[in-house]
């Protein structure tokens, strides 16, 4: 048992150490110029130099970079999604707008449940299905005008001086 660590030791012990060096021999390391490393032919070529630097402004300097790209190709995107949107809203008011014109009936109902028109003597009440409170909640968001009431006019003080003449004359 005891001759086994021995043995490690002995062999750690024995370990080749590192030559020392002396302080002369690393300033003449120092003085010596340092390995060049080959680079490729290919590499060193003045054509790939010049393409390496048009690539690189192309891709992260220039006016149309890859972000700039990014933003407008996600920005085109939306825009055709908004155009679908509006060409099926244009394309659902020409169809009421023609259904309008041709059915007076309609035109009525039309008429009263939009613009809360009315005949004399008789009160309107609109009741909406959840699909029309959806499309109207829509129309609101597009446009905010649409129902949109005239803001109250703001609350005045009666004058009541001008009922009262409290001036005396003598």
């Amino acid at each position: 048992m005891y001759e086994d660590d021995e043995e490690e030791e002995l062999e750690i012990t024995n370990t080749p150490k590192e030559p020392s060096r002396r302080v002369g021999n690393v300033f003449r390391d120092m003085a010596k110029p340092p390995k060049k490393v080959k680079m490729p032919k290919f590499f060193r070529s003045f054509y790939f130099l010049i393409g390496t630097i048009f690539i690189v402004w192309m891709v992260f300097f220039d006016i149309n970079d890859v972000y700039t790209q990014y933003q407008r190709r996600e920005k085109l995107k939306q825009l055709q999604r908004d155009k679908v949107f509006y060409t099926k809203g244009i394309k659902n008011i020409k169809e009421e707008r023609a259904k309008l014109s041709t059915d007076p009936k309609k035109l009525e109902k039309f008429a009263r449940e939009k613009y809360f028109l009315k005949k004399k003597g008789e009160d309107v009440y609109v009741i909406l299905e959840e699909k029309e409170k959806k499309e109207l909640e829509e129309a609101k968001v597009l446009n905010p005008q649409i129902n949109a009431r005239p803001p109250a006019l703001p609350k005045t003080k009666k004058d009541s001086s001008a009922k009262k003449d409290t001036t005396k004359v003598k």
